[in-house]
């Protein structure tokens, strides 16, 4: 099987239609303008925009079919001074950023081995198309969703962001470990057949020394080194925390290692979850079909293909909707295979059903407008997914306890001074939100949740399963209060299933989800991508699954379920790997940055202190613009270089010229060269890179507000523009507790007398 033709395919188009067209045929451009007069979505991937070159601009779009949502993916976005650059995955990975916090630090920086930008921005794609289509049905005109690739990936960047920003440290990749200033924190381990992500940290180190005394070895993880405990490790570090020295950490990890060498991943993972810790396997694909928990909650579908004579496996529902179905099938079409059906004329033709009139002066905070969110979820996934709500106009509450401040809290970046308002990290995550505290486990708490239930349209939150049904407060109980209500719960692993209660966070889940095992070099060991890299993927697609219950409940009246696994949202991420292993046995692994068929396709040096290119020649004639460069090397011109099968041949010597070559440039003007000629090039971004790029500042993609612990910012903005009613920031993120005598007195009705005993109860502390 041609993995590019048929798994990917198959995974890719699973459920479409396909009609096959001409555009430069008079007849096949009718039908063309037939599709758009009654579609609500027109989407486009591409770095250039082939229906513009037509004649079918935003503008004519915009003119023509007045109820037509028409996204856009691409590079670098629609606009701004690279919006004609050339790009792919590795180009738009290095753009972004994420490529410097990702590999070992003493080689070149590295992808994920399976395209990453393209499906991060797809899934922010859909967001933006849905809140388009939202808007378009609360009256406002339809739009241009442009979805940019880079600011996709500049998403995923995690705190090192807030950390530049707060600080001017630029966090580093560490190899296999959680990138963090000039350090980090290891995540990866050698086991007998393979390896597993575990992070050392004040909790974790007495629960392993534990279980190694037990299995009969001599263990002492509490060593000092120069008067210094190791245990003071921390699990989530700030980049300004002490650290143990080199010489205690080796001490520790040298214990941990031999440990370890005794089970095999599978055995760590159960065991170690049991004893407490945070341990995940790294897994291949052929681990994700062997996991117990995929296993039990069904998440693979399987379908069966005539054309092969075999059944196929798939990945899953990323999000489980008590009444909205998953639709698996049919499988992927054959080109062209519903074109007749589409164009028939008996076939009716719908139109969009949307407002006649476009209201005047609708901007973007009209959108969710009156959707009223109670936010109890916690760490990263649950406040991006509201807060992505709230940028759109929805009234979110953030509940939190006074007496155990949530994780996020007292992350760093942090403020100077005391208190839990000085994380850049949890500011990042929670702005345009209303803040109260209240203790859910006070025994007057159940009346607050009655009446922020009462009003509520969505509910969501992220707690290990079974705290919220312990607390009284699962869907069961809040539906009898609220029968409208939608509420979404997002674990690591799911609702059921043997590994529900088991913990991690996204650096470590992405372990077991197969992106850390897909990230290296094909001689080291795995290292992952160096952030919480499932939080991205897991939050748009709980935004996705939010939006549509919206959408079910106007139809029913009803509201629903949603039972979110951040580990089977993740292994959508995988691109074709499922469907490649189910059909041939293929076990994709780490190839560094090269592609299975572009050569050069890589990482390379030059001038300056850990400054690379990435360049990606993926065909031809963008090997033949070479030639076109005003400095070009006389090697181009080789005849084992002339085809892109002759260069993947003569890989290594290639990419050791280019490497000699690339060293007398400097990054940006190399990469202003390349793309000058049209080939796909861009300088590895750090953080410091990432705040001044030209394109980003030219998108707004940062925006600027003033906390009041923490001062003056520049945070993350979704990496979808809207044409007609973009997003601008409003509130910064609230201090703990920050409205809690408005939320409960003026939202909520307490009297004051009310209130008052509210706190000297303790319910809200």
């Amino acid at each position: 099987m041609d993995r590019n033709v048929a798994s990917r395919r198959y995974q890719m188009d699973a459920g479409k239609k396909s009609v096959c067209l001409d555009l430069t045929e008079s007849k096949d451009l009718d039908r063309f303008v037939s599709l758009l007069e009654s579609s609500d979505v027109l989407l486009e991937s591409a770095q250039k925009s082939y229906i513009g070159s037509l004649g079918f601009t935003w503008p004519e779009i915009h003119e023509k079919f007045p109820n037509l949502i028409y996204t856009t993916i691409s590079p670098f976005g629609r606009t701004g001074p690279k919006s004609s650059w050339l790009g792919e995955d590795l180009v738009t990975m290095a753009a972004g950023g994420l490529m410097y916090l990702c590999g070992d630090p003493d080689r070149a920086p590295l992808r994920v081995s399976v395209p990453q930008a393209s499906a991060q921005a797809s899934i922010q794609a859909v967001v933006g198309t849905l809140i388009a289509l939202r808007a378009r049905k609360n009256g406002a005109p339809s739009q241009h969703v442009d979805v940019s690739m880079q600011e996709a990936i500049v998403n995923t960047l995690g705190n090192s962001q807030a950390t530049y920003a707060m600080t001017g440290a630029v966090s580093k990749r560490s190899g296999g470990g959680r990138a963090s200033g000039e350090g980090g924190m290891r995540l990866v381990w050698p086991c007998k057949d393979g390896y597993v992500a575990f992070s050392r940290s004040q909790r974790s180190l007495p629960l392993i020394e534990t279980w190694m005394k037990e299995a009969g070895f001599a263990a002492d993880l509490s060593v000092s080194s120069n008067g210094q405990e190791v245990t003071g490790i921390l699990n989530m570090p700030d980049i300004s925390s002490p650290a143990a020295s080199p010489e205690a950490i080796a001490l520790i990890d040298e214990q941990i290692e031999e440990f370890f060498s005794n089970f095999n991943k599978m055995e760590l993972y159960e065991e170690g979850q049991r004893r407490g810790t945070m341990m995940c396997p790294v897994s291949d694909v052929s681990n994700l079909f062997e996991n117990a928990q995929l296993q039990q909650r069904q998440f693979f579908t399987e379908i069966y293909h005539e054309e092969l004579g075999k059944t196929l496996t798939y990945p899953g529902p990323p999000f489980k909707m008590s009444r909205s179905a998953w639709r698996s099938e049919p499988v992927a079409p054959k080109v062209g295979e519903h074109t007749e059906e589409i164009f028939s004329s008996d076939r009716p033709i719908r139109k969009p059903d949307f407002p006649t009139v476009a209201r005047d002066n609708f901007s973007s905070r009209d959108i969710l407008k009156g959707l009223k969110v109670v936010d109890f979820s916690w760490v990263g996934v649950g406040p991006m997914a509201a807060q992505t709500l709230a940028f759109f106009g929805a009234e979110v509450i953030r509940v939190e306890s006074a007496q155990r401040p949530e994780t996020f809290r007292m992350a760093g970046p942090l403020a100077e001074g005391k208190g839990p308002n000085r994380s850049g990290y949890w500011a990042n995550l929670n702005r345009d939100k209303l803040a109260i505290t209240l203790d859910l486990r006070a025994e007057g708490a159940g009346r607050v949740v009655e009446r922020l239930i009462q009003r509520a349209d969505i509910a969501t939150e992220s707690f290990r399963p079974g705290v919220m049904a312990s607390l009284g407060f699962d869907y069961e109980s809040l539906r009898q209060i609220n029968s409208e209500l939608v509420m979404i719960s997002m674990s690591m692993e799911g609702q059921g299933g043997p590994h529900a209660g088991f913990k991690g966070f996204g650096l470590t889940l992405q372990a077991t989800a197969g992106i850390t095992g897909l990230t290296g070099w094909p001689d080291r060991p795995p290292v992952g991508t160096g952030v919480a890299y499932t939080d991205w993927f897991a939050t748009h697609l709980a935004v996705t699954s939010l939006l549509t219950a919206l959408e079910e409940r106007e139809d029913s009246g009803e509201g629903q379920y949603i039972d979110l696994s951040q580990l089977e949202s993740m292994i959508w991420g995988l691109d074709d790997a499922i469907v490649l292993y189910s059909s041939t046995g293929e076990l994709l692994s780490p190839q560094g940055n090269r592609h299975q068929y572009a050569a050069p396709h890589g990482v390379y040096e030059c001038i300056g202190q850990d400054r690379w290119c990435a360049i990606s020649i993926m065909n031809d004639d963008q090997w033949e613009s070479f030639l076109n460069l005003d400095v070009c090397p006389s090697w181009v011109t080789r005849l084992e270089f002339a085809t892109a099968s002759s260069r993947k041949s003569h890989e290594d010597e290639l990419d050791q010229l280019l490497n000699e070559w690339t060293r007398q440039f400097d990054a940006e003007a190399l990469t202003q060269k390349l793309q000058d000629v049209g080939i796909p090039a861009h300088y590895v971004a750090d953080a410091q890179d990432v705040f001044n790029d030209s394109q980003l500042t030219a998108r707004e993609h940062f925006w600027s507000t003033r906390h009041k612990v923490i001062g003056e910012m520049l945070w993350d903005s979704p990496a979808f523009k809207l044409s007609e009613t973009p997003a601008y920031p409003d509130a910064p993120a609230p201090l703990q507790g920050e409205h809690n005598e408005y939320v409960y007195k003026e939202i909520l009705g307490f009297t004051d007398e009310e209130f008052i005993d509210l706190i000297v109860t303790g319910v809200v502390n």
